[in-house]
């Protein structure tokens, strides 16, 4: 084994935790005023002087300000000025909501001065990606022109779609495996039902999961499921292995400035010595399957939403992965899958949505007896949150029956 891919997959076993109950969640949102126009990157730096508090620290690159931190939570910039909160991990839902709540009503007051107020969906309500800008930053610069030669979508991706992600934690490189490959096999059902896009390039969509549809046509070496993931041999050492073999688009060299690799990969570039934690780091965040291992489990496939709904999700992911009679009996009533299958299962929900099928059942059904197993295992956490949601709303009494009925 290379010793940089020991390095990396080093890098994920320390991310073990002895006590996995916390979540992380990211929310990205777009920032627009009354006539429809975002705010312009000066517009948002502006906006991010006012509301960083003088304890916090900034991110800078090339004197452009591009967020700040604190210990509750990041804000940062995506490629085309989307508006990112990052809150730290957190062992009650009701800590993140605090977090959010708190930062809403400081950005919603400032914003609105200005004109302005945030949306929550899954593409741009009123733009077309070659309508939007991106912001000063040399890795987006880069990764344009990556995505130009390896998909059809990636500018939209980049410049018009908007996401929450959620992130668990993983005790050792077995539960790191199972949560993660029960997290694919989910991930077309929790697409679908947290699919937020109603318009996709200024008209009004006609299908599902349009995000789904992007991401699949962005860049198949770096999107999607993850290549191995139900290999006999799949761990630590297999998503390293996979990484390293690929082209990382870009690398930051040792004054921190972007420098674009195109098709060269890691091994190319790192093979003669070792990387370093910044560079291991780095090469981890740009690849996007579905899925992301850090030193965490990012799970990545919903739509940007309002807050009640990623409270709702976020708690159903936190049920699914943390209390294990519901991640046991998921797995038995799911089964084996492929990465096939799961490609299948996106296709049928992004064409036939609540009537589609995953893994030769319904998806009604699917969602019916996830309700059925929150119910009957969950905790008070997930009952407040999770069940009678508006997240739920779509999941049927006809998709409990069948799941009661094994149709």
């Amino acid at each position: 084994m290379d010793n940089n891919v020991e390095r990396i997959a080093d890098y994920f076993k320390a991310g073990e935790k002895r006590k996995c109950v916390a979540t992380g969640v990211e929310i990205e949102h777009f920032v627009v005023g009354k006539d429809g126009n975002s705010m312009s990157y000066g517009q948002m730096a502006a906006f991010m002087e006012k509301i960083k508090k003088q304890t916090d620290k900034a991110y800078f690159e090339d004197g452009h300000l591009l967020g700040f931190y604190n210990e509750d939570y990041s804000i940062t910039l995506e490629p085309a000025s989307q508006l990112e909160i990052s809150i730290a991990p957190k062992e009650k839902i009701e800590e993140i909501e605090q977090v959010y709540q708190s930062f809403r009503r400081e950005a919603d007051k400032i914003l609105s001065e200005e004109g302005f107020f945030l949306v929550n969906e899954g593409y741009h309500p009123y733009k077309k990606a070659t309508e939007l800008e991106l912001i000063p930053k040399k890795r987006y610069e880069y990764m344009n022109c990556y995505f130009e030669q390896s998909g059809k979508l990636g500018k939209n991706m980049m410049r018009a779609t908007a996401s929450t992600q959620v992130s668990i934690d993983y005790e050792s490189e077995q539960d790191f495996v199972e949560k993660y490959r029960l997290a694919c096999i989910l991930s077309p059902v929790l697409a679908l039902l947290t699919d937020n896009t109603l318009v996709f390039e200024g008209e009004k969509v006609k299908k599902h999961m349009m995000r789904t549809a992007i991401w699949l046509d962005t860049d198949s070496v770096r999107c999607g499921i993850f290549p191995g993931t139900f290999s006999e041999d799949f761990g630590y050492e297999k998503y390293a292995q996979y990484l390293y073999e690929n082209p990382p688009i870009l690398i930051m060299n040792e004054k921190g400035e972007a420098v674009y690799t195109g098709q060269k990969k890691l091994e190319e570039i790192y093979g003669k010595r070792a990387m370093t934690k910044k560079e291991i780091e780095h090469a981890i965040s740009m690849f996007f399957p579905d899925v992301r291992l850090k030193n965490y489990i990012e799970i990545r496939m919903a739509d940007s939403m309002e807050i009640a709904s990623v409270l709702a999700y976020t708690a159903l992911i936190k049920a699914c992965f943390y209390q294990s009679s519901i991640r046991k009996q998921l797995n038995a009533y799911l089964g084996a899958v492929t990465e096939k299958e799961i490609d299948q299962a996106k296709l049928s929900l992004m064409e036939n949505g609540y009537d589609g099928q995953v893994y030769g059942k319904s998806v009604r059904e699917v969602l019916g007896k996830l309700v059925e197993l929150l119910e009957k295992y969950g905790d008070m956490e997930t009952k407040q949150y999770v069940i009678g949601s508006t997240l739920f709303e779509k999941t049927t009494k006809a998709g409990r029956n069948e799941a009661e009925n094994g149709k």
